[in-house]
């Protein structure tokens, strides 16, 4: 047996070679009496299981009860305002706050996008017609060929 396999025994079996198969512990026996390294795995491996089997340490009673009292008479901490950059405090002035208000702002934005597209579509045309088609094109910047 090799120093990998016998970590791999205390790995998977434990400390106690008593539960180990019967080839498996002779096999040990000889390697702790020649390697030194096997010895100090055995004692890291006891010591680990003698921090195991002690009790689990457990809150003084009524713990959690201080603590929410505590954390109820207390006031509780004031975060300062970040500091927004100019953009964004601009675009906050102009943006309305009520859900109605956002509806109309962006409705009438849109009405004002299509009637500078239409204007600018009919600067470009005879004054008489509207081609809807190049003015599409130019809002989604398509490039279409005309026959």
């Amino acid at each position: 047996m090799d120093l990998v396999a016998f970590e791999d025994l205390l790995d998977r079996l434990g400390h106690d070679m008593s539960s180990w198969p019967v080839e498996e512990q002779r096999e040990a026996l000889l390697l702790l009496a020649h390697s030194d390294a096997a010895k100090e795995l055995l004692r890291e491996a006891r010591a680990m299981g003698a921090l195991l089997a002690r009790p689990a340490v457990r809150a003084p009673a009524g713990l959690t009860n201080r603590i929410m009292a505590q954390a109820k008479r207390e006031a509780p901490v004031r975060k300062e305002p970040e500091e927004r950059p100019l953009f964004q405090g601009i675009l906050r002035s102009f943006w309305p706050t009520r859900p109605a208000w956002r509806m109309a702002f962006v409705s009438v934005c849109f009405i004002i996008g299509l009637f500078c597209g239409i204007f600018h579509n009919m600067t470009r045309l005879d004054p008489n017609e509207v081609d809807f088609h190049d003015f599409v094109a130019s809002v989604v910047d398509i490039t279409y060929f005309k026959d």
